[in-house]
């Protein structure tokens, strides 16, 4: 079963795959560790996870007030 995606959709992936290669390069380049580059990209993506969600149920609960 496939999932039809929209261009912004795909765009949007695209976008983030290729954040996720440039960003340590980035870091490292500006004096990060790559060990810490790696750690702070780790921390980034975990808060991405628990926020993301979080924000977007508050977001919908005041567009329903």
């Amino acid at each position: 079963m496939s999932i039809a995606r929209s261009p912004a959709q795909v765009l949007c992936l695209q976008v983030l795959a290729l954040a996720a290669l440039i960003l340590p390069q980035l870091l490292t380049q500006f004096g990060f560790s790559t060990s810490l580059a790696a750690s702070l990209l780790v921390i980034e993506n975990a808060l991405s996870a628990l926020l993301e969600p979080l924000i977007f149920g508050l977001s919908d609960k005041s567009q329903h007030l």
